[in-house]
């Protein structure tokens, strides 16, 4: 029984509503006061009084309209008052049938009151108890002044019996309003303890996940002190190898010694570079070496420093100034070099270009390892390849042989000897490669 009354109140409260204890108390005083009021019919039947039928059935109508409204609504304030005036109404519309002032109905007025303070708001309630102490005074004031009202006679013990009833009903009424108000009270507080359980437990794992976080934190930022520290260092040897670096590759400034014009651009990408340069004069030809290195940093700096050593064996100590000879027992050199330390990888050499220029002769001598020699005279320009083989790998098997070509230059006639760094570069809207026909048309731009 219990089940069906409590889903029949569940039935008028609307979703989503703000109070939900006060929308539970006036749900549950809709249900009870139907319930209450049907008790009545009966009654009214036994003691023949048929007026007070239609009266209470007009009561029900009431209130289950009061529900209604509040089901559909949600709002307190009409509802309310929509109750307080099915009390009032049909209360007093019992007085004036039975004895006025006098009836037993007369105390159930203050549930009119009641229900406005409670489900309404305060000045409903105000208005509800103006009114009902003026409708009381009327009362009293025409039963005084004129012959009374029409009632019905009953012996002493059917009116002690219906007055008895009629209290009874206002107390029982009463004790359902405060029991669902206690009831509504205590089960807001069980949630709000759950609530404030379930806080607390959100607030002790917050408490152990920030704990968690901070430590590692702190780890973090250990780790991090000593990353800085192993970065540092790692930056002051790499720093301290590029010094070396640079004072093995000796300066480029001796190039102004020989070409009127001339710049080097060498910016490497991690501090010490895989590019490196050679520039030196043997027996009145000046010899100019531009080569790339498989790797960069810190690999490809000891492959510059070998090179470089290598290149100073065969020009300095074998006296070897034909680029093609140069490339060719510089390849011998480095595979011999590479095998010896027995852990070369197939791929390990450098791309080179090699220029011998007599300038008494005025004789420019190209050979290039991979690496091409781009050449601008005064008739047109020129890309002149160099050989498909770079020095020092082991993924050609044969003969390796480096091409030689010979150019008769002029006065005013440019070449450039690069490695494939600037070509290779990312840049620009869309991040795309340079690529090798836009670098040659920029030198064909600049030269």
């Amino acid at each position: 029984m219990l089940k069906y009354y409590n889903s029949l109140v569940n039935t008028l409260i609307p979703s989503g509503v703000d109070n939900e204890r006060k929308a539970k108390l006036l749900a549950q005083s809709v249900v009870l006061g139907v319930l209450f009021s049907s008790t009545f019919i009966p009654l009214y039947y036994f003691l023949n009084f048929l007026e007070a039928i239609w009266v209470v059935v007009f009561l029900m109508l009431g209130f289950i309209f009061s529900g209604f409204l509040f089901r559909f609504s949600g709002n307190f304030i009409y509802s309310g008052n929509l109750f307080a005036f099915s009390c009032y109404s049909s209360m007093m519309a019992i007085a004036l049938f039975s004895n006025g002032i006098y009836s037993p109905t007369i105390p159930y007025l203050i549930a009119a009151i009641v229900s406005a303070f409670w489900y309404a708001n305060r000045i409903s309630g105000y208005i509800w108890t103006l009114i009902v102490i003026t409708s009381c005074i009327a009362l009293v004031t025409v039963q005084n002044i004129g012959d009374g009202f029409n009632t019905t006679a009953y012996n002493m013990d059917m009116q002690l019996m219906f007055y008895g009833l009629a209290i009874a009903g206002i107390f029982v009424y009463i004790l359902i309003v405060v029991i669902t108000y206690e009831t509504s009270r205590d089960n807001a507080f069980k949630k709000l303890n759950v609530a404030y359980s379930e806080i607390n437990d959100q607030h002790e794992e917050l408490k152990q996940q920030t704990e968690e976080i901070e430590h590692q934190r702190d780890m973090l930022n250990d780790r991090t002190l000593h990353l800085e520290s192993a970065y540092t260092q790692i930056t002051d040897s790499v720093r301290y190898a590029k010094r070396i670096q640079n004072s093995v590759l000796g300066s480029v400034d001796s190039l102004d010694k020989y070409f009127s014009e001339s710049f080097k651009l060498l910016m490497p990408r991690d501090i010490v570079s895989g590019d490196f340069y050679w520039i030196g004069e043997k027996e009145g030809k000046m010899i100019v070496i531009a080569a790339d290195c498989t790797g960069h940093g810190v690999p490809g700096a000891f492959m510059t420093i070998l090179g470089h050593s290598i290149f100073n064996e065969v020009i300095n100590e074998k006296g070897i100034y034909q680029p093609d000879q140069i490339l060719s027992y510089a390849n011998i050199i480095l595979n011999k070099a590479l095998q010896s330390s027995g852990s070369a990888n197939v791929y390990d050499g450098m791309d080179a270009v090699v220029v011998t220029i007599d300038k008494e002769k005025q004789l420019l001598q190209f050979s290039g390892a991979k690496n091409p020699l781009y050449y601008f005279h005064k008739s047109g320009y020129e890309k002149i390849k160099g050989s498909k083989f770079p020095i020092g790998t082991f993924q050609y098997k044969g003969d390796i042989k480096f091409d030689l070509h010979e150019i008769n230059y002029e006065k005013d006639d440019v070449i450039y000897l690069t490695s494939d760094g600037y070509q290779d570069q990312f840049g620009g809207e869309n991040s795309r490669k340079y690529m090798v026909k836009r670098f040659y048309n920029y030198l064909e731009e600049i030269h």
